[in-house]
């Protein structure tokens, strides 16, 4: 987490997400990401993770 100043002098927090395959190894016993699908992306389940993480940080 950065916090970062705008060109009008607003101060405001950054936040950069990264998450790659080795994150998601253990993603079928670990998360709820894959409730019904047999197969997945892992770029796809780094979006619902950092996507999650918005919603819980709003």
């Amino acid at each position: 987490i950065f916090e970062v100043q705008t060109e009008d002098g607003k101060v405001l927090a950054i936040k950069l997400h990264r998450l790659g395959r080795v994150s998601f190894r253990a993603v079928k016993s670990k998360r709820d990401y894959l409730l019904h699908r047999s197969s997945y992306n892992w770029l796809y389940l780094s979006r619902l993770a950092a996507f999650k993480e918005f919603v819980f940080m709003k």
